[in-house]
């Protein structure tokens, strides 16, 4: 049996064209990222929103959704990355349609870490579980730091490629080191080749 949904109407306001395309995203993109965050379904006719799903998670979309159209009018455009990061500060507690992950607690030397968001445990859960895994998201929300206390807990060895735009799996599929990566697509973009750029880098 469904759970009943309790849906919201709100407006968002002072009305601004402009900061309500940014919040939408292109084709709705931003709006789709908050839906699939809290299990809701989000319509809007204007500045008019209303939400729909149950209680908790209908609230806390509104709050993500006016969060972000106040971040709107600060002058810088809302991406992807933002977006997640207003979702992901919702405690995870609340978020009640999603399973809680168990609390993986990693001892490294007299220190004790564990993941304070779902997105952080589920990522610790899945380190210890498999070999491979690929962490997204914005810069400084701990994916590389958990990923070497695992390693340092199990004695593992830490392969870390940093994915970025320019970089294709034919500089970046055997090759671990990010200062090399850097310098690789340098090199291409230059009329030196790669030995001279390593020579003359690398040389006394």
């Amino acid at each position: 049996m469904n759970s009943p949904t309790q849906p919201v109407t709100f407006l968002l306001d002072p009305e601004d064209n402009q900061r309500l395309a940014d919040l939408c995203g292109e084709h709705n993109a931003h709006l789709k990222q908050v839906e699939e965050g809290f299990g809701v379904r989000i319509s809007h006719r204007g500045h008019l929103f209303c939400v729909d799903g149950s209680d908790q998670d209908v609230r806390h979309a509104q709050d993500v959704l006016c969060a972000l159209y106040e971040d709107s009018g600060k002058g810088t455009p809302l991406s992807p990355d933002r977006v997640q990061v207003a979702i992901s500060e919702i405690p995870a507690e609340a978020k009640s349609h999603q399973d809680e992950p168990d609390d993986v607690v990693i001892r490294v030397r007299k220190a004790m870490i564990r993941g304070k968001s779902l997105n952080q445990k589920r990522y610790l859960g899945n380190i210890l579980r498999h070999d491979i895994n690929f962490g997204v998201g914005p810069a400084g929300t701990g994916k590389t730091q958990l990923a070497k206390s695992v390693a340092e807990m199990m004695g593992a060895r830490l392969i870390r490629l940093q994915c970025y735009e320019g970089l294709d799996e034919s500089k970046a599929l055997y090759e671990w080191n990010y200062k090399k990566q850097l310098l690789r697509i340098q090199a291409d973009k230059s009329s030196d080749s790669w030995t001279e750029v390593h020579d003359d880098i690398f040389s006394d």
